[in-house]
Order: C-alpha cells, then structure tokens, then sequence
C-alpha cells in the first residue's frame, strides 16, 4: 500500500509540474507574442514617421523652388525690367526672345510643380503665364517701336506692359503668401514627427 501511495504521490507530483511547466510556456508564449507585437508596431510608426519626414521635406523644396522661380518671373516681368529693356540699345530681339523662353520654362517648371503638389495654385500661374505673354508680346513692340516717331503705339504698347506687370506681381504675391502658409503647416508637422520620436 505504501508503494502504491508513493506512486500516486509521484503522479499526482509529475502531473502538477507538467500543468504548472505547460501554463508557465502558455504565458511565456504569449508574453513573447506581446513583446513582438508591440516590436511591429513601433517598427512600422518608426517607418512611417521617416516616410512622413522625408515627404515633408519633398515637399519644402518644392516649395522653395516654386516660391524663387516666382520670384525671378515677377523680376523678369516687372517695369523694372521693361525699363531695361527699352532702354537699353545692346538687347537684340533674339536675345530677348532667349529671354522669353527662358521665362516660359520657368513658369511651365512651377507649373508642373503646382500640378503635382499644390493643385490649388496651377490655376494663378496659368494666369501669370497668360499675362506673361502679353507682357513679352507688348513688350517687343515697345522695343521696336520709336517713341518720336509713333508715340501712340509706344505709349499703348507701355500701357499694356504697365497693366501685365501689375497682374503678374499680384499673382506672384498671392500664390507666395500661400507658399508661406504651406511652409508653416509643414514646419509645425515636422516638430510633431520629431516629438514623436
């Protein structure tokens, strides 16, 4: 009888280290499982937060780039440069016509950029592209024209120069102050991405 108790006492010994070895694995699988989860889950905010960070600083050097481009259109199509331009006696018309080209790929660069990015602005600049041409356009007739000897058409021509260079300037400010708006929305996300880290 007593070996037959030692042997119940063994089983019974033997049967709760297998149930307490078999609950401790259970809980240390799921611990593991845990631990692994939440290793996932910081491992894809870490990726999107880097994912983020670089599309915002995509994003700021297009900016950057649209806000100089505007700013040497409205510097080529200003009274300043029309002045230059009238004046001057060492400006061919195919140096000017470079000038015009070189000012049209500007403005289609900011464009592709508005198109892309900044869909709200394309429409600004497709009027700055149109007064752009007028400028150029009157802007050659006011360089071919001698005010002596046709006052009427050179003070037209200066006219609407004049009128071109006005809408131009309030375009590229418009669309500028936007670009500083963005730029200030993409500083502020930048700060929280870098809190978050």
């Amino acid at each position: 009888m007593k070996d037959l108790y030692i042997l119940i006492a063994a089983i019974v010994g033997a049967s709760a280290a297998y149930i307490t070895a078999k609950i401790t694995s259970k809980n240390q699988l799921k611990i593991a499982q845990m631990n692994a989860e939440k290793d996932i889950t910081m491992l894809n905010i870490n990726q999107q937060n880097e994912m983020l960070k670089r599309e915002v600083s995509l994003e700021r050097e297009k900016l950057e780039k649209m806000h100089i481009i505007l700013s040497e259109i409205a510097l080529a199509n200003s009274q300043t440069t029309s002045y230059f331009n009238s004046s001057s006696k060492n400006i061919t018309i195919e140096e000017f016509r470079t000038n015009y080209l070189n000012n049209s790929l500007k403005l289609h660069t900011a464009l592709a950029i508005a198109d892309l990015y900044y869909p709200d602005m394309s429409q600004s600049i497709r009027e700055i592209n149109g007064d752009s041409n007028v400028f150029w356009g009157h802007q050659e007739q006011l360089m071919k024209t001698n005010i002596q000897e046709n006052p009427q058409s050179f003070n037209s021509n200066l006219s609407e120069v004049s009128k071109a260079c006005n809408e131009i300037s309030k375009l590229v400010l418009n669309i500028q102050f936007k670009i500083s708006l963005r730029g200030e929305k993409l500083k502020e996300e930048l700060i929280k991405l870098n809190l978050h880290n």
